[in-house]
Protein backbone atom coordinates (compact mmCIF):
# COMPACT_ATOMS: atom_id res chain seq x y z
CA UNK A 1 0.00 0.00 0.00
CA UNK A 2 2.54 2.38 0.96
CA UNK A 3 4.14 1.98 -2.65
CA UNK A 4 1.23 2.74 -4.54
CA UNK A 5 0.96 5.77 -2.33
CA UNK A 6 4.64 6.54 -3.36
CA UNK A 7 4.03 6.02 -7.01
CA UNK A 8 1.11 7.95 -7.11
CA UNK A 9 2.81 10.88 -5.48
CA UNK A 10 5.82 10.58 -7.69
CA UNK A 11 3.24 10.29 -10.66
CA UNK A 12 1.30 13.17 -9.52
CA UNK A 13 4.81 15.78 -8.63
CA UNK A 14 5.66 14.62 -12.55
CA UNK A 15 2.62 15.94 -13.80
CA UNK A 16 2.18 18.92 -11.81
CA UNK A 17 5.67 19.81 -13.25
CA UNK A 18 4.62 19.08 -16.45
CA UNK A 19 1.11 20.66 -16.53
CA UNK A 20 3.25 24.03 -15.16
CA UNK A 21 5.88 24.65 -17.23
CA UNK A 22 5.15 22.77 -20.31
CA UNK A 23 1.09 23.31 -20.32
CA UNK A 24 0.83 22.64 -24.09
CA UNK A 25 2.66 19.51 -24.20
CA UNK A 26 0.60 18.16 -21.34
CA UNK A 27 -2.60 18.01 -22.90
CA UNK A 28 -1.16 15.77 -25.81
CA UNK A 29 0.37 13.80 -23.29
CA UNK A 30 -2.58 13.09 -21.75
CA UNK A 31 -4.74 11.76 -24.70
CA UNK A 32 -1.17 9.63 -25.62
CA UNK A 33 -1.20 8.13 -22.43
CA UNK A 34 -5.17 7.91 -22.34
CA UNK A 35 -4.34 6.12 -25.98
CA UNK A 36 -1.27 3.81 -24.73
CA UNK A 37 -3.47 2.49 -21.58
CA UNK A 38 -6.75 1.33 -23.33
CA UNK A 39 -4.94 -0.43 -25.83
CA UNK A 40 -2.90 -1.95 -23.19
CA UNK A 41 -5.83 -2.85 -21.26
CA UNK A 42 -7.11 -4.50 -24.55
CA UNK A 43 -4.21 -7.35 -24.74
CA UNK A 44 -4.42 -7.71 -21.13
CA UNK A 45 -8.31 -8.74 -21.84
CA UNK A 46 -7.88 -10.49 -25.13
CA UNK A 47 -4.06 -12.30 -23.86
CA UNK A 48 -5.70 -13.10 -20.18
CA UNK A 49 -9.40 -13.92 -20.98
CA UNK A 50 -8.73 -18.04 -20.55
CA UNK A 51 -7.30 -17.38 -17.28
CA UNK A 52 -7.76 -16.06 -13.68
CA UNK A 53 -9.33 -12.14 -15.48
CA UNK A 54 -12.37 -13.27 -16.36
CA UNK A 55 -14.49 -16.17 -14.13
CA UNK A 56 -17.22 -15.30 -16.27
CA UNK A 57 -16.65 -16.64 -19.93
CA UNK A 58 -16.74 -14.17 -22.49
CA UNK A 59 -16.49 -11.00 -20.38
CA UNK A 60 -12.87 -10.40 -20.50
CA UNK A 61 -13.42 -10.58 -25.13
CA UNK A 62 -16.50 -7.66 -24.46
CA UNK A 63 -14.33 -6.00 -21.91
CA UNK A 64 -11.52 -5.81 -24.99
CA UNK A 65 -13.53 -5.03 -27.71
CA UNK A 66 -14.67 -1.97 -25.77
CA UNK A 67 -11.40 -0.98 -24.76
CA UNK A 68 -10.26 -0.60 -28.56
CA UNK A 69 -13.40 1.14 -29.45
CA UNK A 70 -12.91 3.53 -26.59
CA UNK A 71 -9.18 4.09 -28.14
CA UNK A 72 -10.24 4.70 -31.97
CA UNK A 73 -13.07 6.75 -30.73
CA UNK A 74 -10.22 8.94 -28.71
CA UNK A 75 -8.16 9.07 -32.02
CA UNK A 76 -11.15 10.36 -34.00
CA UNK A 77 -11.51 12.93 -31.33
CA UNK A 78 -8.06 13.77 -31.59
CA UNK A 79 -8.27 14.05 -35.29
CA UNK A 80 -11.23 16.14 -35.88
CA UNK A 81 -11.00 18.62 -32.97
CA UNK A 82 -7.14 18.78 -33.07
CA UNK A 83 -7.75 22.93 -33.00
CA UNK A 84 -9.83 22.76 -30.01
CA UNK A 85 -7.17 20.76 -28.06
CA UNK A 86 -4.70 23.46 -29.52
CA UNK A 87 -6.66 26.05 -27.97
CA UNK A 88 -7.06 23.90 -24.42
CA UNK A 89 -3.10 24.07 -24.21
CA UNK A 90 -2.97 27.99 -24.70
CA UNK A 91 -5.77 28.36 -22.35
CA UNK A 92 -3.83 26.16 -19.57
CA UNK A 93 -0.37 28.38 -20.68
CA UNK A 94 -2.20 31.57 -19.68
CA UNK A 95 -4.11 30.27 -16.49
CA UNK A 96 -0.66 29.04 -15.26
CA UNK A 97 1.20 32.65 -16.11
CA UNK A 98 -1.27 33.99 -14.09
CA UNK A 99 -0.26 32.32 -11.32
CA UNK A 100 3.61 33.31 -11.06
Amino acid sequence: MLISVGISVGISIIWMLLVQFLPRIAIWVAFALAIVLLIITAMVFFLDAQRQLARATGWAVFLALFALLMAIILIFYIIVHNRRISYCGIFLQNATYMIK
